[in-house]
């Protein structure tokens, strides 16, 4: 899962940007993956976030002034459900 992400800061022109998501598509792919691992045992349900806090890089599901908690209310919506 990727809210958005800018691997330019580290390796310049040579890098990935990966934009135009928001707190809605983002809860979508969210959505996915809890599917994918809904029917495995309890201790088998892992599903991992990367860099939840890489504000250099724009991938982040940290609060913010655009969104608000949308990023984490989106992870809330669909694992509490």
């Amino acid at each position: 899962m990727i809210p958005n992400w800018d691997h330019t800061p580290r390796s310049g022109v040579k890098g990935v940007v990966m934009t135009g998501t928001c707190p809605e598509k983002f809860q979508k792919t969210v959505r996915k993956m809890v599917d994918m691992v809904k029917d495995k045992p309890m201790d088998k349900r892992f599903i991992f976030l990367k860099s939840w806090n890489e504000w250099g890089e724009g991938n982040y599901v940290e609060p913010d002034l655009k969104y608000g908690n949308g990023w984490l209310d989106a992870i809330k919506n669909e694992v509490l459900e």
